[in-house]
C-alpha cells in the first residue's frame, strides 16, 4: 500500500507525536507495535549521537513472520539502509538532529509503518520508556484530534495511561492497610510476650482483640513462620515465641486449632502417615 497525502493526513496525529518525541527526548526511545498481522511485530527506536538521530525499524533478524524480497526493496527504495553486522541489525537511517531532519523521519516512520508493515488503525503502541516526553506527545498531539479513539498509548506492561494511575493507587491503599495490620500484629504480640503467651493462645489473643485480617496474619505466623504471615514483621516481634511452622497455614483451614504442642505433633505425624 503506496502513502499519499490524505493517508499521511489521516496518520497525522502519529506523526506530530513521533516529531515532538524526537525533538524533546534526552535519551534512546523505542516504539514496540502490536498487531494481529505480526506474531512479534515492527518496532522502531531512536539514539542520539553527535547532534544526528540514529533511527531503526525492525528488520527479518527479529520479524516474525519475516517480510518479503519485495518488502525490502521497499525499504530500500524509501531510504533506509540496509542492516549489516552487530551494530546494525535492524534496517537504519542517521539524519541531523535538526527540525527538518525531525519531521522527515517522524513522517518517514509512519510511511514505512503503512507501506511495508501494513499499518492499520487497529495496530497498537508500546512505548519504553514511558517518559514524561511521550505523556506530554499524546496529550498535546493525540487528544485534541479526532483519532483519540484510535491511538492508545501503552508502557512496556501493556497498561494504558488511566490503568497506570489505577494500579499505582491500588499499590498505595495495599501498602498503607500492610503498614496498619504490621503495626498492630507488633502490638499484639508485644501484649502476648508481657501475658507470656504463645502458640494457639496467641491466635485466641488475636481472635479477642484484632481484626480479621491481624488474626489472620498471626495464625500464619504461628503455624507457618514469618515470611507467610504477609507483612513485614520485625525479628524482634517474634523473639521468644514458641512458634509452629511445620506446616503451611493453609492446610488448616477448617480444622479446629490445636491446644498445645504436644497435640499438634501428633496431629501433624497422622497427617504425614497417610
Amino acid at each position: 500500500m503506496k502513502t499519499d497525502e490524505k493517508t499521511l493526513q489521516m496518520w497525522q496525529p502519529l506523526v506530530a507525536c513521533l516529531e515532538f518525541t524526537l525533538r524533546n527526548a534526552k535519551q534512546a526511545w523505542t516504539v514496540q507495535t502490536h498487531s494481529r498481522q505480526w506474531e512479534f511485530g515492527p518496532y522502531i527506536q531512536a539514539q542520539y549521537i553527535d547532534g544526528e538521530i540514529h533511527a531503526e525499524i525492525t528488520s527479518n533478524n527479529f520479524l516474525r513472520p519475516a517480510l518479503s524480497i519485495h518488502d525490502e526493496q521497499r525499504l530500500r527504495f524509501l531510504g533506509w539502509q540496509r542492516p549489516f553486522g552487530l551494530d546494525h541489525p535492524n534496517w537504519f537511517r542517521v539524519v541531523p538532529h535538526t527540525l527538518q531532519g525531525q519531521e522527515d523521519l517522524a513522517k518517514l516512520w509512519v510511511q514505512t509503518l503503512v507501506e511495508v508493515y501494513g499499518m492499520d488503525s487497529h495496530w497498537r503502541f508500546t512505548v519504553a520508556p514511558l517518559s514524561i516526553d511521550f505523556i506530554r506527545a499524546w496529550r498535546n498531539e493525540m487528544i485534541p484530534s479526532r483519532a483519540i479513539s484510535t491511538f492508545k498509548l501503552f508502557n512496556t506492561r501493556g497498561h494504558s495511561q488511566p490503568e497506570v494511575r489505577q494500579i499505582r493507587a491500588k499499590r498505595v491503599a495495599e501498602k498503607q492497610q500492610a503498614e496498619q495490620i504490621a503495626s498492630e500484629v507488633s502490638v499484639l504480640l508485644t501484649r502476648a510476650k508481657k501475658l507470656g503467651l504463645a502458640g494457639t493462645d496467641l491466635i485466641r489473643l488475636a481472635q479477642c482483640e484484632g481484626s480479621k485480617e491481624v488474626i489472620k496474619a498471626i495464625t500464619a505466623l504461628v503455624y507457618a513462620g514469618q515470611g507467610a504471615a504477609g507483612i513485614a514483621i520485625a525479628k524482634a516481634d517474634v523473639d521468644e515465641l514458641e512458634l509452629y511452622r511445620t506446616l503451611e497455614f493453609d492446610e488448616f483451614e477448617g480444622i479446629e486449632y490445636i491446644e498445645s504442642k504436644s497435640d499438634f505433633d501428633h496431629d501433624y505425624s497422622k497427617r504425614t502417615s497417610r
